[in-house]
């Protein structure tokens, strides 16, 4: 029989005419009765049963909560539902009932309006209430509880008015007991943070008056502004400025205000002041004075490279310190005059360009093109009289580069799965180029579920430009799968540069996501998720209410997933939805048929929040103490628990553990409590209960099943009566043997809250109509007991059954006898025989005869043999031997036989002759530069083919040996030769087998590496000594490291951003780009006035020409600009760019 751990099973097989241990008619219930729950569980049930074998014990077994056994026949404290019932009395017996507890009674609850203070510290914060109808019975009162900032008595209102902000428990009541707890919250707003994102910019629109434009940022709206200026004519303050506008996203507003009395080179000092008191202020700042400076640009017009000049107030070679951007008021007029031929080669009239506001700016202009190596005489005029005028040198040119692919940059960025986006940067290409993908993968795709679509590549495909510098182009490209790909680029002077990349499938986008929530109080669950993604956008939508949350999300880390939350959710179900974008957004897919940006919806169903609930309870005895262990519903209120005994023979306060020490019986009432502050109460009724009996359950026809029910706090140890040992809190025994009847030891182990206590009890089984029956049987015979044949060894049990059910069980020990067996081996020569059992046999095998006995039959076996001596012996011979076999010269390969008579059987001798030939070999061998090699003692130094006959303990061997001499190589390379002291240069050798690297004064990473870094802080030499691949040759090469000092290199270090741009296609000054020298940049991104992203790369070459979504939009944009300056320092600029149309 198998015994299961834990619970173990033993077959009992009763017959039909065993009189049964269990009489169910001697045990009944009469009535069960119940009275409504007009509160959450104040309902009860009261059973009516009788029994012979007293005393009974009661229990609930099914419902929505279930009570253990106990002596009282009344329950109390249930909530409505339908329960089951069950009675067991002193013989183990038990029966079951149902019954039903009315009522439709919810638990007060609650959806808060709160309004926070409207500045921080003030007391104009309010709660309301807000009682969910259908919940509770009334009156209801509601109260503000400590630690509220403001705590009141019970009240008939739910409003609580003049509030500061703080953590507020709120508690609905009503006339049940029931409450509903909850904490509002009224955070004090943020501060505004009021700031300016730019230095002011003075915009002359009058000869005595200025125009003053102010970029700001606020956390939080707090208007009317009071605003104050001090110029050098005065203090100017206002609450109405000439013009605000806040149409622009992410809290950025502008302020414009005209300033009287005000002109050139004027002082200029700024405070504003919010509703809420919050102040920032700028510096002093001066306005420029009439000066302009000029910059030099050259670009190819026509496949031409031509030269154009820059005026401009604002231009870098004007940058004062607290001097700001300053324009003038138009029309201006400008004069560009050849001082050799005194000719006026270029003039105009500019009427400047309409700001927001309406009135025209203008700072400066673009020359046309200007013959090179001449001087010129520049007059500039602005409309209120004044005059600038200068002479300039325009240097001759040298003629420009050939055109060149310098970069391409690959980015895990896109917002399709399995693709990847690309950047490649180009110069000097007469013309705007195009970019011609002639070859690649045929499809993009993915098969992963949720992100799963199929596009196709064709070729050749023609790409335009995403940016421009001076004489530097950018194409950026999306939806690359993996593969390998070839391109060229292009322009309309005939250039034409062909170049590859390839994408690895490791460095494609892999989307995945992941969606989750934690209960949490009322309003306050959280809904937890990751993607996969760098850019875009999640909205999570309340279904019910329609309420929605968008969090944006730019510039993530490509490889580093979004992990956020979001906080304070009412339950109920949310379609949540994540929109994924690029974040080179201005970049151009490549696949033929347009996939719009993936995005993934699903819902998430977060349940509603529920009071907590005890659904049941242990009563447990050990020793002299008595336990009572309070069960609470998981699926209700929010863990962690507390519980108190608030009535009965005893009370306990409130307390982290659901144990509590009772040793009186009795009723008590115990309160739940959550950490929302919620509770609900229940009655439990303890009596006193040693051992509870022995369950005896049907378990099939002829078997029964012996249970206590499981506890986590009792361990039960069975011993049988063969003194076998079984734990568990069931017994199942099926089918019943001999040694299964008698009497069971029983122990019940009790281990709790650190006692240890061990009771005692017994229980006999009984059984009837079990008969054992042993028989032996020969191999071949068979046993009939009932319908069942057997005829192998083993233990069989049968039950012999009639039309009513179960008869006897018939237990068969059978064995089958084996068989006698002898065997009798022998071995004679050909030609012979060998008697046996009256029969000859002259050929080899086995012969069986039986042999009868007076008990099972004998089997006789005879093993003969036929013995042929025979041997077969291998020779091998040189070429030109012979080999003596028998007296015969044998020369040739083959097989021979010979007969040899013996005192015995005759003897066969079988040759099998090989002739072996010359041995040949030949190898290669290679040696390095003014090495040898010893050949069978002679020195080879040449290249060349050598052979040599050896003479071995066999045949003869010729070698040849084909000598090869090595010309091993290996370079260096370096990142730079010229480097600032301190910095690391990468290094990098040609392949070999091992390096070294040394030099004086240099520090290496790695010295044995092919590419280690090197630090240096003088100049010198570094080596690199090695062994070449393949040949192990000593190899060497060496580079000298220039180094110069930081401060020194940095001398000329700058970085000027223009203030404006007209990206008019007439070559002048059609690029926004960033004019620098040694910096490093990290990123450069413009957004426009909605804090939409326009434009991002991270090559210094690359500028923005003013497109977004193909359209050119006038107007002022914010550019943010992060890089490492030459000395190191991580820096960021900001401002605003005019594009003119």
């Amino acid at each position: 029989m198998t015994r299961v751990n834990q619970h173990l099973y033993l077959l009992v097989l009763l017959g039909l005419t065993l009189f049964p241990l269990i009489s169910f008619a001697q045990l009944q219930i009469n009535a069960i009765t119940s009275t409504p729950s007009t509160c959450s569980n104040n309902g009860s049930i009261t059973v009516d049963a009788s029994a012979t074998a007293l005393p009974m014990l009661y229990s609930i077994t099914g419902g929505p909560v279930t009570q253990p056994e106990q002596t009282l026949h009344v329950f109390n404290s249930l909530p409505p539902g339908t329960y089951t019932v069950t009675v067991t009395d002193a013989a183990s017996n038990s029966t079951t009932g149902t019954v039903t507890i009315g009522g439709n009674y919810l638990q007060p609850d609650m959806n808060p309006i709160k309004s926070p203070p409207y500045c921080i510290g003030s007391s104009t914060g309010q709660i309301i209430g807000n009682r969910i109808a259908g919940t509770g019975n009334g009156p209801y009162t509601w109260q503000l509880l400590a630690p509220s900032p403001v705590t009141t008595p019970p009240q008939a209102s739910d409003t609580f008015s003049n509030l500061p902000a703080g953590n507020y428990t709120l508690r609905l009541s009503d006339a049940c007991g029931g409450f509903r707890t909850i904490v509002v919250t009224l955070a004090d707003p943020p501060p505004s943070n009021l700031t300016f994102q730019i230095p002011p910019q003075i915009n002359m629109v009058g000869c005595d008056s200025a125009m003053v434009t102010m970029y700001m940022r606020a956390d939080l709206y707090r208007f009317p502004l009071t605003l104050t200026f001090v110029t050098t004519a005065g203090t100017f303050t206002t609450t109405s400025p000439t013009r605000i506008d806040t149409a622009n996203c992410c809290n950025f507003f502008t302020l414009e205000q005209l300033i009287p009395n005000f002109t050139y080179g004027n002082a200029l000092q700024i405070s504003i002041t919010d509703n809420c008191g919050f102040t920032v202020a700028t510096p002093t700042y001066y306005a420029k004075s009439f000066v302009f400076c000029p910059v030099f640009t050259s670009h190819f017009s026509d496949c031409i490279f031509k030269t154009t000049v820059n005026y401009d107030m604002n231009n870098r070679g004007c940058d004062v310190p607290d001097r700001v951007f300053t324009s003038m008021k138009p029309p201006v007029r400008y004069y560009v005059t050849d001082v050799l031929t005194n000719t006026v080669v270029d003039a105009d009239t500019l009427p400047g360009y309409r700001a927001n506001n309406g009135y025209f700016q203008a700072s400066g202009f673009f020359t046309k093109d200007l013959i090179t190596d001449k001087t010129y005489n520049i007059v500039i005029h602005d409309s209120c009289g004044h005059t600038f005028s200068e002479q300039l040198y325009v240097p001759a040119q040298a003629n420009p580069p050939a055109p060149a692919v310098i970069g391409k940059q690959l980015y895990r960025d896109g917002c399709l799965d399995s693709t990847a986006a690309l950047s490649v940067s180009v110069e000097y290409f007469r013309r705007q180029p195009q970019l011609v993908l002639l070859s690649g993968p045929s499809r993009m795709g993915s098969t992963k579920p949720g992100y799963a679509y199929e596009s196709a590549y064709y070729y050749p495909d023609t790409l335009e430009i995403t940016g421009v510098g001076t004489h530097n182009y950018a194409f950026g490209i999306n939806n690359l799968s993996a593969g390998t790909y070839q391109f060229k680029v292009i322009d309309s002077c005939g250039s034409e540069v062909f170049d590859s990349f390839t994408i690895l499938p490791t460095q494609v986008t892999d989307f995945h996501h992941d969606f989750t929530y934690k209960k949490g109080c009322l309003g306050r669950n959280e809904l937890h998720y990751t993607i996969t993604a760098a850019d875009g956008y999640m909205r999570i939508r309340n279904i019910t209410t329609n309420v929605e949350t968008f969090k944006y999300y730019q510039s993530q880390d490509f490889d580093i997933p979004i992990h956020d939350s979001v906080m304070n959710l009412a339950s109920g179900t949310y379609e949540v939805n994540f929109v994924y974008s690029p974040y080179f957004a201005s970049n151009r897919p490549v696949n033929s048929i347009p996939v719009p940006c993936q995005q993934i919806t699903d819902s998430v169903v977060i349940e509603g929040y529920q009071t907590p609930t005890i659904i049941a309870h242990n009563y447990i005895s050990c020793k002299q103490n008595a336990f009572l262990e309070i069960i609470a519903d998981s699926t209700k209120g929010v863990p962690p628990y507390e519980y108190e005994i608030v009535a009965g023979p005893t009370v306990a306060p409130m307390q982290p553990g659901n144990f509590f020490a009772v040793n009186t019986p009795g009723t008590y009432t115990v309160r739940i409590y959550d950490i929302c502050g919620n509770a609900s109460t229940a009655q439990i009724t303890v009596t006193q209960i040693v051992v509870p009996p022995i369950r005896v359950l049907p378990f099939s026809c002829n078997s029964q099943q012996l249970t206590f029910g499981s506890s986590p706090f009792y361990t039960y140890r069975w011993t049988a009566p063969n003194g076998t040992v079984f734990t568990g809190d069931t017994l199942n025994i099926n089918p019943v043997t001999p040694a299964d009847i008698g009497t069971y030891n029983i122990e019940r182990i009790t281990d709790i809250n650190g006692c240890r206590d061990t009771s005692y009890s017994t229980y006999r089984l009984v059984a009837a109509n079990i008969y054992e029956r042993i028989e032996s049987i020969c191999p071949g015979s068979s046993i009939t007991i009932g319908t069942h044949t057997y005829n192998t060894t083993g233990e069989y049990t049968d039950t012999l059954k009639n039309v009513s059910g179960c008869d006897s069980i018939v237990f068969l020990r059978l064995t089958v006898l084996p068989l006698k067996r002898d065997t009798l081996y022998r071995s004679i020569c050909p030609g012979m025989q060998f008697p046996f059992n009256g029969k000859f046999y002259g050929a080899a095998g086995i012969y069986s005869d039986t042999l009868r006995t007076a008990n099972c039959d004998s089997i006789a076996t005879l093993v003969l043999s036929v013995t042929l001596k025979e041997q077969t012996i291998s020779i091998s011979i040189c070429e030109h031997t012979q080999y003596d076999f028998n007296g015969r010269l044998l020369t040739t390969p083959g097989i021979y036989r010979d007969t040899l008579p013996t005192a015995t059987c005759d003897s066969i001798i079988i040759l099998d002759l090989s002739v072996l030939p010359l041995k040949h070999s030949t190898f290669d061998h290679t040696i390095c530069p003014g090495d040898q090699f010893n050949f069978n003692g002679s020195i080879l130094t040449v290249a060349g083919t050598y052979s040599d006959t050896l003479s071995t303990a066999t045949c003869d061997s010729i070698v040849t040996v084909n000598l090869s001499v090595a010309n091993p190589t290996i370079q260096i390379t370096a990142s730079q030769q010229t480097i600032v002291a301190g910095e690391v240069i990468q290094l990098q050798a040609t392949d070999a087998l091992t390096y070294s690297w040394t030099g004086t004064g240099v520090t290496f990473n790695n010295t044995t590496i092919y590419n280690p870094d090197a630090t240096l802080t003088a100049s010198a030499w570094i080596y690199l000594q090695g062994t070449s691949n393949p040949d192990a040759c000593m190899v060497a090469d060496s580079i000298f490291i220039n180094v110069i000092d930081r401060a020194t290199y940095c001398e000329d270090t700058y970085i000027y951003m223009p203030t404006a741009f007209s990206p008019n296609g007439d070559g002048l000054n059609d690029v926004f780009r960033i004019v620098s020298k040694k910096i490093a940049l990290k990123t450069f991104r413009v957004f426009n006035r909605w804090g939409e992203l326009v434009f991002v790369t991270t090559d210094p070459n690359i500028g923005w020409n003013g497109e977004y979504k193909g359209k050119r939009l006038p107007g002022a944009y914010v550019y943010y600009v992060s890089y490492t300056d030459c000395m190191g320092e991580t820096r960021l600029i900001k401002g605003t760019i005019t594009m003119i149309p």
